[in-house]
């Protein structure tokens, strides 16, 4: 499948971290083998904003800045690559990326994915009064976007039921939770670097964040305050940068913190990892208002790769993601947090025990690989919806070597199921509509291969699909069965056997 991906900010900058979420759903599409450009909005015109690739993700610069003949240039360009796409998926509803997308994808006759991360209008106004006009016309957007989408995903159920209270079909509205890269993040980091940086030798508690609009580092500060009155055997840290930062270290200084808070500034994210794992206890902490309840936050979901022992304050899709394997204290309240913090501080069999719960709370659900399978699933609905068809569902095989292959691997691709005897494919669909199909199946010549389908759970069709003579790192496409399904809503099961080492395909079409 070929995802037009497009972000309204800067993908490797700084000043905006919060590229996280598009970068790594790009690289896990390329990971089962998706083509993807990625599309974004630099914060500066700069003649070395050229299109590049990073890794195998081509990344293509456009302008943000005001003026017309720049707004309908993006929309020429972005035409131009939504006919490249099978479908175009944008994120956040900015006016100068959400309403290009959208035009792109309507001349070019492409579905269209609308990937709805926040609630962009009331961050608009935290924490300062801004322009009335412009939150008008941001408020009109955001409430409209999920109408002019075929599907839209959302990072959190209070995002979910905003979409369900405005009439969007529930079969249109699809979960894409928060996740982290769990390669980058895992309990085996070592810890020196940064302890050793910053000459600590005690206790670290840590919070990880962007110090921007909807961040309630102040919360961790007071905490820190009332845990040092009593504790002193502890570090406190603040790990990011933005325009609050400022502020909080003046409040730092006012509470006589000292150098028991560190705060240290705007980090790479790809260093994030290792100040995570030089911590004892990982905190974020948030009040309840429209904001939060929206949010699914990153830092838990690293926090949870990395194996922390958490707390955290129960809003929003905290309690879902936290899931017992953290402490939940009341959102905006200094004193439970405090309390929550000090409980593990005194307890370190119970932070090992969270942190090995939060692992595995991160390898089953919160992690980027299970969120990128949840937007296959709208960019296949999105496409049918469009087209009466499914455009191409890839079975996640990657370069499987059956001398060697890695057992722990096959945490990342759950489809493959290894026996005693060899290795197979499996593909699961449930089907909605009645009509004729067609099963075809893309691979490389390797070795004859079966495959078995199954209907409801009964074989219908064994076939042996011949060698395809060629170069071994070419693809065919392989017809496997056309079957009639006569009423909505069975059960479609695919097995590959013997499969290719190369990446395998599977395209699933109704005849219209």
């Amino acid at each position: 499948m070929k995802v037009l991906l497009v972000h309204p900010h800067e993908v490797f900058s700084e000043e905006e971290p919060w590229t996280s979420r598009i970068l790594n759903i790009a690289l896990e599409l390329t990971y089962a083998g998706h083509d993807v450009k990625l599309v974004h909005f630099p914060l500066r015109d700069n003649p070395v904003n050229q299109v590049y690739r990073h890794k195998d993700i081509e990344i293509i610069p456009l302008s943000r800045k005001l003026g017309v003949g720049i707004f309908f240039r993006n929309i020429i360009r972005l035409c131009k690559l939504a006919k490249w796409a099978d479908i175009v998926h944008f994120q956040k509803c900015y006016y100068y990326s959400a309403i290009p997308s959208l035009l792109a994808a309507f001349i070019s006759d492409r579905p269209v994915h609308y990937d709805w991360d926040d609630w962009e209008f009331k961050i608009y106004f935290y924490p300062k009064r801004q322009s009335r006009l412009t939150g008008v016309f941001l408020w009109l957007l955001e409430f409209l976007l999920p109408y002019l989408v075929d599907t839209v995903s959302v990072s959190s159920e209070r995002l979910r039921q905003l979409c369900i209270n405005r009439g969007i079909f529930k079969d249109r509205i699809f979960k894409a939770p928060v996740g982290a890269d769990l390669r980058s993040f895992n309990p085996f980091i070592p810890s020196d670097k940064v302890r050793s940086r910053y000459n600590i030798n005690n206790l670290l508690v840590i919070y990880v964040g962007q110090l921007h609009g909807a961040q309630y580092a102040e919360l961790f500060i007071q905490a820190a305050h009332c845990i040092l009155n009593s504790h002193n055997n502890a570090t406190f840290m603040i790990v990011g940068g933005g325009y609050r930062l400022p502020f909080l270290k003046d409040m730092a200084d006012t509470l006589a913190l000292g150098r028991k808070l560190i705060f240290t500034g705007a980090v790479p994210h790809d260093e994030v990892s290792s100040y995570i794992a030089a911590s004892d206890i990982a905190v974020a902490c948030f009040e309840k208002n429209d904001i939060t309840m929206c949010k699914s936050p990153l830092k838990i979901a690293e926090y949870m790769a990395c194996g922390k022992a958490i707390v955290a304050s129960n809003v929003g899709e905290i309690r879902n993601m936290v899931g017992g394997a953290g402490i939940v204290t009341l959102a905006g309240d200094v004193e439970s947090l405090t309390r929550g913090i000090m409980r593990l501080m005194d307890d370190k069999g119970l932070r090992e025990t969270l942190g090995t719960l939060s692992r595995k709370r991160s390898e089953e659900k919160y992690n980027w690989n299970f969120t990128t399978a949840n937007l296959i699933k709208a960019y296949n609905t999105a496409f049918y919806l469009r087209n009466k068809s499914i455009c191409e569902i890839i079975v996640p095989i990657e370069k499987l070597e059956k001398s060697n292959y890695d057992p722990l691997a096959l945490m990342d691709y759950p489809a493959l199921v290894q026996t005693e005897e060899r290795y197979f494919v499996e593909f699961e669909l449930f089907i909605r509509y009645s009509g004729f199909y067609d099963i075809l199946i893309k691979y490389s010549s390797y070795s004859k291969r079966s495959c078995e389908v199954y209907f409801d759970d009964e074989v219908i069709n064994y076939m042996c699909l011949e060698e395809i003579t060629g170069d071994s790192d070419s693809y065919k496409w392989s017809k496997v069965n056309r079957i009639n399904i006569d009423s909505n809503f069975h059960r479609l099961k695919i097995r590959f056997h013997n499969v290719p080492s190369k990446v395998s395909h599977l395209k699933f079409v109704k005849l219209k």
